[in-house]
């Protein structure tokens, strides 16, 4: 709050903040054209010339932001971004916001445990680690706040935006343009980092336009519209987006194609069409980024039987690199609902990549999801596999691995418990000793505190924004059901009453009933 004063009109690091200024561009640019009477507006771009036909002023509002329509657009990002960020930068942008001395050390402690770095090696001072609550997008959002001063200082607060690193501005000569990229760069360089050379562009209204696929956008609108509750309205769906898919495929490649082919898989997943599946490979492996919404394609549109050799096939693939990818797609196994004979297979996979049987990219970390699989598709049987993990060669346990198997095993109760605190007992590297700690402070709280109210929540489904129960949130409740004071059991029985009475598959709420009956 206290830097916001420093922020320009239109920067935004919070995906929530822009769709809403998108949201609202798009309306006032439809006010608009309600007002001027034609669906279809021409806008005039200089005296003597309109905007072009198949240029939607809506699209270009909703896409770019931008209220006046420029000649020419620059386009550009960084590279290499949250690795090149330099804490001294980050320590500077802090200056002035009178934050505690303390708080801005613990910041710069746990930086320096989180960032990447080759084990046992000194800290680069170098590089934010990747989180889920945008703490490291704040950092890079602020400590690109003198650089978004120099370039409105150049071509004004209106025809500068920025989305994290990606920047867009409208210049009337090409000429602009390229003063304007050379001006990005020096004012980069000043914060020692580097604009991408391969994604800086100079492009006209009808590069534009194919650029951001404003006619694709259009038409997905409509469609992201339509409704998919019962089979007939899914027929619809599928219909539709057929249609325009056809239409979309022509500038495939093209800009930004990646964005067009995440919405498109988004609503082939509500309609249960099955038409990417046959490109579904090649596109994980052309697009990586893609990997969590092609997962949750499959989940609607394949069986489970379908999504688990989906999921060997890419882990085995000889072009398949990257340890992301690997977490990514056996994460999404663990969001489906499979018949008996189904968890058994899921079961017997897990188990095969913790015994190491298959080897692909980020497998050892990888092996942290497999408690998890066990906990959510076996019975308490599976515990004696875990703890026979515990109880062997524990130097062939990752640090993650090791917490995992904690996690599941500390909610059984007391003498899973003590099979933990012996584990920890027997570690040269002491990495359980925390985690024993913590079940302690949790089992001596007299109510439940914020931090464990925020993880104990109803996940919304990405697809149809319907909720479900995370098994993290269930790890979560699991372990504060350790803890015999009567408000926190209390607290802990109206949420698992609330989530019963919630709008989730009836497997979640058996997987309520097998842990919290």
């Amino acid at each position: 709050m206290r830097a916001r004063h420093q922020q320009k009109r239109h920067v935004y690091f919070s995906q929530a903040t822009l769709s809403k200024v998108a949201a609202a561009a798009w309306t006032q640019a439809r006010k608009q054209v309600r007002e001027a009477g034609n669906d279809e507006p021409l806008y005039h771009v200089a005296p003597g010339k309109r905007f072009l036909e198949w240029l939607r002023f809506d699209q270009y509002r909703k896409l770019l932001i931008f209220k006046s329509v420029h000649k020419y657009l620059v386009v550009t990002d960084i590279s290499n971004f949250f690795d090149s960020i330099l804490y001294g930068r980050i320590e500077q942008s802090l200056c002035g916001l009178r934050a505690s001395p303390k708080i801005v050390g613990l910041l710069f402690f746990l930086l320096e445990h989180l960032s990447p770095r080759e084990s046992y090696t000194p800290s680069q001072r170098i590089g934010l680690p990747v989180d889920q609550f945008d703490c490291s997008r704040n950092l890079a959002h602020m400590i690109l706040f003198p650089h978004d001063e120099r370039i409105v200082a150049l071509v004004g607060e209106e025809a500068f935006v920025r989305w994290m690193d990606d920047q867009n501005v409208g210049v009337n000569s090409r000429a602009e343009g390229l003063r304007v990229l050379s001006a990005i760069g020096s004012s980069l360089s000043r914060l020692h980092l580097t604009p991408n050379s391969s994604k800086s562009r100079i492009l006209t209204l009808a590069e534009a336009k194919r650029h951001f696929h404003f006619r694709a956008n259009a038409l997905l609108d409509v469609i992201d519209k339509m409704p998919y509750d019962t089979s007939a309205q899914r027929r619809s769906l599928r219909a539709a987006l057929l249609d325009v898919w056809e239409k979309a495929s022509d500038d495939e490649g093209r800009g930004e194609w990646e964005k067009i082919l995440k919405r498109v898989y988004r609503y082939a997943a509500r309609a249960r069409a099955r038409f990417l599946r046959r490109r579904a490979m090649r596109d994980v492996l052309t697009y990586p980024s893609l990997t969590a919404r092609i997962c949750e394609y499959l989940s609607y549109t394949s069986t489970v039987f379908e999504c688990l050799n989906f999921a060997q096939s890419i882990l085995t693939h000889p072009e398949q690199v990257y340890p992301d990818v690997s977490y990514k797609m056996l994460d999404s196994l663990l969001q489906l609902e499979p018949t008996p004979s189904e968890a058994k297979a899921l079961r017997n996979f897990f188990k095969s990549v913790s015994a190491a049987q298959i080897s692909f990219p980020g497998q050892v970390l990888a092996r942290s999801l497999v408690p998890l699989a066990l906990l959510r598709y076996g019975d308490k049987r599976s515990v004696k596999s875990l703890v026979a993990l515990l109880r062997g060669s524990l130097d062939k346990l990752s640090t993650e691995e090791v917490r995992s198997v904690s996690l599941v095993l500390a909610g059984f109760g007391q003498q899973e418990f003590e099979t933990i605190q012996t584990t920890a007992g027997r570690l040269l590297v002491n990495h359980l000793s925390e985690f024993v700690r913590m079940v302690q402070r949790i089992r001596q709280l007299t109510d439940v505190p914020n931090r464990l109210k925020l993880r104990i929540h109803l996940s919304k489904d990405p697809i149809t924004s319907k909720q479900y129960i995370d098994m993290r949130t269930i790890l979560t409740m699991r372990l504060l059901g350790l803890n015999r004071h009567h408000d926190v059991k209390q607290w802990l029985s109206s949420k698992i009453n609330l989530f019963r009475n919630a709008p989730v598959s009836d497997f979640d709420k058996s997987l309520l009933e097998r842990f919290f009956s």
